[in-house]
């Protein structure tokens, strides 16, 4: 195979979910502004994804635990200035959405927010969820191919 004929992977944006699809060096592409290079699961993941469920958790935390920005930062092992970020929506605000449009994300991550609250799990526990998560959202709008 030549260096030419070697698939990247090409990642095209529409409106509400990213599909990975590989393209070609040497084809055609038709519409370039739709498509941005090298996009992969686990980045949009990090990026969009994982944050939001770190400022669901924080509001859900506050709004119905009723805790202290300074609590939740001592459960969460973040600072306080990211839990006021998080409940003032200066960030995980990209990927909220997911979070709506997937009745499942939104119970497992209520069920989790509950485990934090109550002190019931265990670290390894609320990480496995959080995997569980991370897992799902692969399968959602990801590659296949992951995990």
């Amino acid at each position: 195979m030549s260096y030419k004929s070697r698939p990247y992977l090409w990642v095209i944006i529409t409106r509400s979910f990213y599909i990975c699809e590989p393209v070609y060096f040497n084809s055609v592409i038709s519409d370039l502004d739709k498509m941005r290079i090298v996009q992969f699961p686990c980045e949009i993941i990090v990026r969009d994804v994982l944050p939001s469920f770190k400022a669901f958790i924080v509001k859900e935390l506050n709004h119905t635990y009723k805790l202290s920005q300074s609590k939740i930062a001592e459960k969460l092992g973040i600072t306080q200035a990211s839990v006021s970020y998080y409940l003032h929506g200066e960030r995980g605000i990209i990927g909220s959405d997911l979070i709506q449009k997937y009745p499942q994300v939104k119970e497992k991550l209520l069920a989790l927010t509950e485990a934090i609250a109550t002190k019931s799990a265990t670290p390894d526990s609320l990480v496995n969820e959080i995997c569980g998560l991370c897992t799902m959202m692969h399968e959602e709008f990801g590659c296949k191919k992951t995990h």
